[in-house]
């Protein structure tokens, strides 16, 4: 920006705040001149009530002491509410805690009112004319987004928040409405009528918007716009997009192609659900005919599952009763080893009949002999199954028989042996 650009714009912005004080103490002289006017012409006509009103100037802020007003006569049928008809009732006191603060300024010839006023021992600040329930909230503003400092304390102004952007989808909206201005930077007095860029702005606001506008500062742009004094109304408003600032021509088309786009979408999507809806159908069909061959499988596994727990019972009760024999026979081969006569082993069966069983165990096919002869001691291993047999059925080997050594040569147990071996034979198995 050129310096003479900068310095009409700057110059533009001094005559511009000149012009509006001057016309404001204007309209405010007229207005008191006029009130003067009315009081005149009625001082006949109504009887007259002290008032107290400003003597001089108070600002902002300021103690109200006794040099700073006076009693003049008031209609009665015009009474402020709020007024005061003795100075003595305004100005209780002069300590600290008896003094009262004016919350606002007060011009010359104006009658103090109550509700301008802080309680006594009370000094101006902004918690004192916050409204109850409502939060003092400060955002931070520049030249651009506050209105190039023409937002004023009193004033009221909508905030916009614009958010998104940079690969995202910038959108603007209204965030908030009709949103009293408490202060700028830290100027609350509302009769200041000087345009001044500022740095922050503070608004008056409940909760929830307090809350709103401390998350708007952290994810977007806020912007004030300032209101008409008078206009108190919300609008409706819509949220603007950058398709917004296009031609609305080529958004018609581009709207026209999406509709198109979406037809097909939707007779494409119609398709594929006719599709499932047929296959669904032949699905249920054939989930029937499972649940058939489902049910007849549940049949037959539960047929082979009690085959099953019967064979587990037949093959436990073979198990019970190869036990009984393979101990039998055990205790047979035993007493056969002693010499021992093998009592016949009785076998109790769930039968009709009880039936005596003569039990034969099996013993191994080799094993080792020894055999003294002539007092000289020989080793073989023989094959005595037959022979084992008739020690167990207890007869005796016939004289003659033959076994086989582990050389496969043959050895005549002779009568004489045998009875040797009865004697002294050790036969070891």
């Amino acid at each position: 920006m050129r310096g003479s650009t900068l310095i009409s714009l700057l110059l533009a912005v001094v005559l511009g705040g000149t012009a509006a004080y001057l016309a404001q103490d204007y309209l405010t002289r007229e207005r008191l001149e006029f009130a003067a006017r009315n009081v005149g012409a009625q001082i006949d006509e109504a009887p007259k009530v002290m008032v107290v009103v400003a003597k001089t100037e108070i600002l902002e802020g300021a103690p109200v002491t006794k040099d700073k007003v006076r009693t003049v006569e008031w209609p009665n049928d015009l009474i402020p509410v709020g007024s005061f008809d003795a100075v003595d009732k305004l100005i209780i006191g002069t300590s600290e805690q008896e003094t009262r603060y004016a919350k606002t300024r007060i011009l010359p010839g104006e009658p103090i009112l109550d509700n301008k006023l802080n309680p006594p021992g009370v000094r101006t600040k902004m918690s004192t004319w916050l409204t109850k329930g409502m939060k003092a909230v400060a955002i931070r503003v520049n030249d651009v987004n506050g209105v190039a400092g023409f937002v004023l304390p009193g004033d009221r102004v909508d905030i916009a928040l614009t958010q998104g952007g940079r690969g995202g989808q910038a959108t603007n909206f209204i965030l908030l409405q009709d949103v009293k201005v408490l202060a700028i930077d830290q100027i609350s007095d509302d009769n200041k009528d000087k345009a001044t860029v500022v740095r922050t702005i503070t608004f008056e606001v409940d909760t929830t918007d307090a809350q709103k506008l401390q998350l708007a500062q952290n994810v977007g742009t806020l912007a004030l716009m300032l209101r008409n004094i008078t206009s108190n109304d919300v609008e409706i408003t819509e949220p603007i997009t950058i398709d917004d600032l296009r031609d609305p021509s080529r958004a018609e088309q581009e709207l026209a192609a999406k509709q198109a786009e979406l037809d097909l979408l939707r007779k494409q999507t119609g398709d594929r659900i006719a599709a499932l809806l047929q296959r669904l159908e032949i699905g249920g069909v054939r989930t029937a005919e499972l649940e058939a061959d489902a049910l007849q499988g549940a049949e037959r596994i539960a047929e082979l599952e009690s085959l099953i727990v019967t064979l587990q019972e037949e093959i436990l009760a073979m198990q019970n009763d190869y036990a009984e024999r393979l101990a039998m026979a055990e205790a047979a081969l035993a007493a056969a080893m002693n010499n021992e006569p093998v009592a016949p082993i009785v076998v109790e069966k769930v039968v009709e009949k009880v039936i005596e069983v003569p039990r034969k165990p099996t013993v191994p096919i080799n094993t080792e002999v020894a055999v003294i002869r002539n007092g000289q001691r020989s080793e073989y291993k023989v094959e005595i199954q037959s022979f084992a047999n008739a020690l167990i059925n207890g007869e005796t080997v016939a004289d003659g028989e033959t076994v086989a050594d582990e050389n496969q040569e043959e050895v005549q147990l002779t009568e004489s042996e045998q009875e040797t071996s009865d004697n002294g034979i050790e036969i070891g198995f």
